[in-house]
């Protein structure tokens, strides 16, 4: 089955491939393909340099393309927005905010940096920000008046809702093997017990088997002797009974 979203360890992993690929690349241009799904068009410094075609799509998926889609002839108020401040601008970093599937794309340095951030859960977003992750324009505006948030423009990101990593301790991952071990331990033993059962099981069926095969032994030697003291008989049939069988052949040959 294709995966429809991405996980936060998949944001994780395409973080860390993009930087390889991105980081560094001046912004040549931003298109819409449609309402919830961007392009932005990456290229080194100089009319020959390289260029790195990344697709944002709000609340789905970031990764790189290898050719343009076609794209509506007039942009929308929200790309010439986004064109108006990103445009030229150097992508300096791409980093994940916390463990949350949220990725941040920071244009610029200093105080003239400028983010882009991509919502990847619920209905998703685009947000821009100025260097103090204060939002300049946004796809979606929203609130939550039971968690206290709200995303709009002319107001401060909610960076103080993002899950941040915790660190591991050692008496965390003890305890929580210890736990494991414990909860395995009767279906090991059960899993013991069944195994001795099936071996047992199984010696019996291989003596029975063996013993079986002795007596087939015998029945067979009883068969040879028998079919040996036949044997004169049979040649005792005389040259009569041989030269038939010689005709018999010759009649049923090509």
């Amino acid at each position: 089955m294709v995966k429809q979203r991405m996980a936060s360890v998949d944001v994780t992993g395409e973080v860390s491939c993009l930087k390889s690929k991105v980081v560094g690349l001046r912004l040549a241009n931003l298109y819409d393909l449609n309402a919830k799904t961007y392009v932005l068009k990456l290229a080194k410094s100089g009319s020959d340099g390289e260029k790195v075609f990344l697709l944002l799509e709000s609340g789905i998926r970031f990764h790189t393309v290898q050719v343009m889609y076609d794209k509506p002839d007039a942009p929308s108020n929200f790309t010439l927005k986004l064109r108006k401040h990103l445009r030229t601008r150097r992508l300096e970093d791409v980093r994940q905010l916390g463990v949350d599937r949220v990725v941040d794309f920071v244009f610029g340095a200093g105080d003239n940096a400028h983010h882009l951030i991509l919502e990847m859960y619920a209905q998703g977003n685009v947000i821009l920000t100025d260097s103090n992750y204060q939002v300049l324009t946004l796809l979606r505006s929203h609130r939550d008046d039971d968690k206290g948030l709200s995303i709009m423009a002319k107001h401060p990101y909610p960076m103080h809702a993002i899950r941040l990593r915790q660190p591991l301790l050692l008496d965390t991952l003890k305890a929580a093997l210890a736990a494991a071990g414990d909860s395995t331990a009767p279906a090991a033993r059960s899993t013991a017990g069944e195994g001795l059962d099936a071996a047992a099981n199984g010696s019996a069926a291989a003596a029975g088997a063996e013993e079986e095969d002795q007596l087939q032994d015998g029945d067979d030697a009883d068969l040879t002797t028998s079919a040996t003291a036949a044997t004169p008989a049979a040649a005792a049939g005389g040259e009569g009974g041989g030269k038939k069988s010689k005709k018999g052949s010759k009649h049923c040959g090509p």
